[in-house]
């Protein structure tokens, strides 16, 4: 059973970018639709076989050798990653509703774009499934790789000179970001002689080089992530970028760069080398740097995406500081890692809310203001830490520490909440100043 869910979840993607091209090219422009249930179905077996159990494939056919796994970090990580992805869907569908109807009128641009958008959407999602059940090199490399080049055309959709600047950006620091990856993978499977993350993760604990491996592969895996330097990307990408593409970016691809660290980095050793545990320590100022100054400049910004980028920026500052910890002080990652993971699966959540919900600002609905903007306001209260699975999830992550004496880095943690809290007000405010733009439009088709 466990292995049809995962042949499904694989190929289903596949199955839907095959009908979208055969509808695209067979059926006359005003009959057409990009969106369909069958579109929108596309994460739905990911779903199911996130909640299916635990389980492990060995597959020598597959290039090099595949290894997958279900266990208790990729089986959480999976749910909420086809979670978003499905809500997305949904979202998109009601999004281009206008876009559609340009399409179907004869707008040859329109319908490029339309096409090109409903076929690397389900590529975009395979990539990250792939990756995220990927035990071997080869497979986590193929998924990681295919999920960032298909994520292009998220980014360069509206085709404006902005979404141009946007795009370009995006896959400049792509390409450094992969091949810092390879380079990482290549130099500690040669070292190790291994084609497993799991050897990755020896090599790099036992070689005498493997804090400059660990250097490679945390860079590359950096950028996806947004660490400080290799950020550039995320506050031109998003404010361009369609709302729905925004919400996966920011709440389930970014987090591929997370899970890349957790599965290479020999967190929780009680081996860990003093270069090691230095390179820890350099990571943890890095992501403090990251959670304190993104939020500084990130609340100058005038566009709301733009705001929710550098609040993402922040956010992931706060993890890479907890990923550190697994360096600097090992005996603490067994208690921290689950609620890790909470919090990653809370902060794409909300962050995926916020950044659909910027497209009220474009298509404002017919209800009461009040009504609209406190429905807006709960999941960046949430993602703040004050209500919710955001309380929870941000004691989930500071009991360990409570517990094993690191009431620095807990403050710390609880200034850049704060932060969360205020990069959340400015978004809010930057789309009640846009609110405006939601009456011109209101007829053209609402998001859904």
């Amino acid at each position: 059973m466990m292995t049809m869910l995962l042949a499904l979840a694989l190929l289903w993607p596949l199955v839907v970018v095959g009908w979208t091209l055969w509808i695209g090219y067979r059926t006359p422009t005003q009959q057409q639709g990009y969106f369909s249930a069958l579109w929108l179905s596309a994460a739905w077996p990911a779903l199911l076989l996130a909640y299916g159990g635990e389980a492990h494939w060995t597959i020598d056919g597959w290039m090099l050798g595949g290894e997958w796994s279900l266990n208790a970090l990729s089986r959480p990580w999976l749910a909420f990653t086809a979670l978003l992805w499905s809500l997305a869907a949904l979202h998109a569908k009601g999004y281009f509703a206008a876009e559609q109807e340009k399409a179907r009128s004869g707008d040859q641009e329109a319908q490029r774009r339309l096409l090109r958008l409903a076929l690397l959407w389900p590529l975009t999602l395979l990539g990250n499934v792939l990756l995220i059940i990927a035990q071997d090199i080869a497979s986590f490399y193929l998924g990681f790789a295919l999920m960032t080049f298909a994520a292009y055309a998220m980014v360069v959709h509206s085709g404006t000179e902005e979404a141009r600047l946007g795009a370009k950006a995006y896959l400049m620091l792509a390409v450094v970001g992969e091949g810092l990856i390879l380079g990482g993978f290549l130099w500690a499977a040669g070292e190790a002689n291994t084609l497993t993350l799991q050897g990755v993760r020896e090599s790099i604990l036992e070689a005498e080089q493997g804090a400059w491996m660990a250097t490679l592969l945390c860079l590359g895996f950096g950028v996806k992530a947004g660490v400080i330097g290799l950020h550039v990307w995320l506050p031109l990408a998003h404010p361009v970028a369609p709302a729905p593409a925004s919400a996966v970016l920011s709440g389930a691809m970014i987090k591929a760069g997370l899970l890349g660290w957790i599965n290479v980095l020999p967190l929780g050793s009680e081996q860990v080398s003093a270069s090691l545990a230095q390179f820890g320590r350099f990571m943890l100022i890095a992501g403090l740097a990251a959670a304190f100054g993104a939020a500084l400049y990130g609340v100058f910004q005038r566009h709301p995406k733009a705001v929710l980028a550098y609040s993402s920026i922040s956010q992931m500052g706060m993890m890479t500081a907890l990923v550190a910890m697994g360096l600097v002080a090992p005996e603490v990652w067994p208690l921290l890692w689950p609620g890790l993971v909470l919090f990653a699966a809370h902060h794409a959540l909300a962050k995926g809310a916020l950044f659909m919900g910027t497209s009220i600002s474009e298509h404002l609905p017919r209800w009461p203001l009040p009504a609209v903007w406190g429905l807006m306001a709960l999941p960046g209260i949430s993602l703040a830490g004050a209500i919710g699975a955001g309380l929870v999830s941000k004691w989930g992550v500071k009991s360990p520490l409570y517990e094993m004496h690191h009431e620095s880095l807990i403050k710390l943690l609880s200034w850049a909440a704060v932060g969360t809290a205020a990069l959340v007000s400015v978004a809010l405010w930057r789309q009640w100043q846009q609110r405006h733009q939601g009456a011109v439009t209101q007829g053209s088709g609402a998001p859904g």
